[in-house]
């Protein structure tokens, strides 16, 4: 008992299928006392009792000698072993990830405008330390104790550290219980990132039901983590970097096909999780369906709250019905030149000044941080528009005109698209 409980717990459970018994309600104080259950009426309770008292002395024995030499030899000792433990094959050593995690944190970390609060020497510490127990010897009998062992053994010199070590892993489920550390927070959204980055490198993909390094869970936990934070984050950006430590550590390019892979699949994740959360897959689908390059998961919930309540009002049909027509008049043309000197109508005029207006209506800081004023912007320029079409011809004759009017078109309808699909509603 002078042994950890988990690791007691650990192999009662996951060695021998054995109970564990505890001293109190809340399960905290473990007796020495265990339960398991024979197979047969007919055998010898006092032989098969003590038969099994004397497999679990000699499991626990192993466990306390792992225990007690991993605890001698430090965290700090263990952790020089990281630099010869594989990651993934092709993607470096474990000493490798923990210097990429460190360089996503600190970007995080300014992201979320909280410098003054982290030590980065501290901060640099921890990412070294975090996967250190990875090479103890008990974690490498009893695997499913990493980051706890690590945060015993470091209790002792910096009880804050020990517990981002533990906590860096969660979640570990849908379900599972989010870090409540800050800084376990930002390691754990960087070292999942890093996985999933690698593995896209790589081309290890997920397939089917195939997800052997747990890459949907790793997203669901950074998609539960970033909507923890409550900030809006970008996560697009920290991707971009993520793939630009991947190649600085590894000296070769990846491919924009991988990246963009990547990118999607995350995407589809963050779907997957609107839908449990019971919104409808069309208003979903609106709001990630777009030109935008953001990632950001509080101003996607904001935006798909909105859109729910507008479209409930049957407040989005005339801006429907404009984008439906604009799309169609514009189709694949990439050109963005406008020629005031061209306008000679009031109406494509009016139209002008009107996107003129709105424009910083959707901006990126505009999109995440006031959603309101993309969809009122929206809604105002739809009426302008539906003053355009009944009122001018954009297929004249006089080809400079024609263009003219097709890319005022364009340039609406891509501001449109960053914010909303509205062709998915």
């Amino acid at each position: 008992l002078e042994v950890p409980k988990e690791v007691n717990i650990s192999v009662m459970k996951n060695h021998q299928k054995y109970f564990p018994v505890f001293k109190d309600k809340k399960l905290k104080k473990l007796d020495s006392k265990f339960i398991f259950v024979a197979g047969s009426p007919f055998l010898n309770k006092k032989v098969v009792i003590s038969g099994n008292e004397k497999v679990i002395r000699a499991r626990l024995d192993d466990a306390k000698f792992f225990y007690n030499e991993d605890k001698n030899f430090g965290l700090t000792n263990i952790q020089k072993k990281l630099s010869s433990t594989t990651f993934i094959d092709n993607a470096g050593t474990y000493d490798d990830k923990s210097e990429r995690i460190f360089r996503l944190s600190k970007d995080l970390v300014k992201k979320l405008k909280i410098e003054n609060l982290i030590s980065y020497k501290n901060l640099e510490t921890t990412c070294k330390l975090i996967k250190a127990d990875l090479s103890s010897q008990m974690v490498y009998e009893f695997p499913e104790l990493q980051g706890l062992m690590g945060s015993y053994y470091y209790k002792n010199q910096d009880p804050y550290i020990a517990e981002v070590i533990e906590q860096h892993y969660s979640p570990k489920g849908r379900s599972d219980s989010l870090p409540t550390n800050e800084i376990a927070k930002i390691i754990s959204i960087c070292d999942k990132l890093d996985t999933i980055t690698c593995c896209f490198s790589l081309g290890l993909i997920p397939t089917g039901s195939s997800d052997p390094y747990g890459l949907r869970r790793n997203s669901i936990g950074i998609i539960r983590i970033a909507e923890s934070l409550s900030d809006n984050l970008n996560l697009t950006d920290l991707f971009n970097l993520s793939f630009e430590c991947f190649e600085a550590n590894f000296d070769k390019k990846v491919g924009s096909d991988s990246k963009n892979k990547a990118v999607s699949f995350f995407i589809d994740r963050i779907r997957n999780y609107l839908t449990d959360m019971g919104y409808h897959t069309k208003i979903i689908n609106s709001a990630l369906n777009t030109n935008s390059e953001i990632i950001d998961i509080v101003s996607i919930k904001n935006k798909i709250k909105l859109i729910e309540d507008y479209n409930s009002k049957d407040n989005l049909l005339s801006a429907i019905e404009a984008d439906k027509r604009l799309k169609n008049i514009v189709k694949d043309n990439k050109d963005l030149t406008i020629d005031l000197k061209i306008f000679n109508d009031p109406f494509e005029l009016k139209l002008y000044k009107k996107y003129i207006k709105i424009k910083e209506s959707f901006s990126d800081e505009a999109i995440q941080s006031n959603p309101n004023s993309s969809m009122t912007a929206i809604l105002d320029i739809a009426n302008d528009l539906s003053d355009f079409f009944e009122n001018v011809l954009v297929m004249v004759d006089d080809d400079n005109v024609k263009k003219n009017r097709i890319n005022l078109l364009t340039n609406i309808k891509n501001l449109i698209s960053k914010f909303i699909n509205l062709s998915e509603i």
